[in-house]
């Protein structure tokens, strides 16, 4: 028995793809539970059955907020005492497999008692950025194709630094690449979308540098992604807040390097962050500040149009 737990999902997924592999149970003799809209008696009873054509059989069960503490998508009911019941003594001819979206585990200590002697019990905390990269370099080796550095850095920039957005990402150009064995900026910048920060990013650059013109095609372009103007507005204010930050940074000697790890940028990156920073004037990053803090008050009081006021903020600059 089996019981994956944490934020991040996609190495809740490998984790479960080893243990299936291990346990060499083959797709035939496994039994996949959505917790979100199967009630957990059909996972225990299913664990429960004898397996008919083999000796071993797996029952994965996706989705078990309840074991977090947690409700899921849909307001589905569970009997965990069943479930509580069936740790005390699960099948030996079942390999059962829960996977939990949660941080922490919500379940009694006698119950826990329990899973100490019958489960293996594993946390997995979300990837951070440098760790994207070798499941990059990975899920590329798997099939067969090698990516350049700078393409590296890049897809993983736009997939939001999200491993299982990543690993869709790189279904698809696999098969663009057939018949190459490199993996390109330019390929990944025609198949996989920008994110939205690096949309803002490019946003501020713009802005920063009065290119009010090229600024407002950006901001008619996020429009047609449907991208909500307040999400927009916060994500600028944040950005302006970034660069006073770093001037501060800079102010104080602290390295490129050292910055680099502080905002979790690459080289790239934190070359125009350093660029804006020592660039733009602290009374126009106050102004830009304190503008957006005054309209986002005006857009929540029902003062102002959202897009408007966002179109109003970059035509004020």
């Amino acid at each position: 028995m089996v019981i994956l737990y944490g934020l991040d999902t996609y190495r809740i997924k490998q984790r479960t793809i080893h243990y299936l592999e291990k346990s060499q149970i083959d797709e035939a003799d496994t039994q996949v539970f959505d917790l979100d809209e199967w009630n957990v008696d059909e996972l225990v009873n299913a664990s429960m059955t004898i397996p008919f054509f083999s000796d071993k059989k797996a029952v994965v069960g996706l989705n078990a907020f309840f074991l977090a503490g947690q409700k899921g998508a849909k307001d589905t009911f569970h009997d965990v005492d069943y479930l509580y019941r069936y740790f005390a003594s699960p099948s030996e001819s079942t390999l059962l497999i829960l996977q939990v979206p949660g941080d922490k585990l919500s379940i009694p200590k006698p119950i826990m008692a329990l899973l100490d002697l019958n489960a293996e019990v594993e946390k997995f905390d979300i990837s951070n950025k440098y760790d994207l990269y070798e499941i990059a370099r990975v899920l590329f080796q798997k099939e067969q194709l090698s990516i350049t550095p700078d393409a590296l850095e890049e897809l993983v920039n736009r997939s939001d630094e999200s491993a299982i957005l990543m690993e869709k990402e790189i279904e698809k150009i696999s098969t663009y690449a057939m018949g190459s064995s490199v993996i390109t900026i330019d390929m990944i910048q025609t198949l996989t979308p920008k994110n939205l920060e690096d949309n803002v990013f490019e946003l501020v650059n713009q802005l920063v540098s009065r290119n009010i013109k090229q600024g407002l095609r950006m901001l008619a372009d996020l429009s047609k992604m449907n991208v909500d103007p307040t999400v927009i507005l916060s994500a600028l204010a944040n950005k302006f807040l970034e660069i006073a930050h770093a001037k501060a940074l800079l102010k104080q000697k602290t390295s490129q390097e050292e910055m680099m790890k502080y905002f979790g940028y690459s080289k790239g990156r934190m070359y125009y962050v350093q660029k804006n920073a020592n660039e733009v004037p602290m009374e126009l990053l106050t102004k830009c500040i304190n503008d957006l803090e005054q309209i986002d008050y005006k857009i929540k009081s029902g003062q102002m149009d959202k897009k408007l006021a966002l179109e109003l903020f970059i035509l004020g600059l």
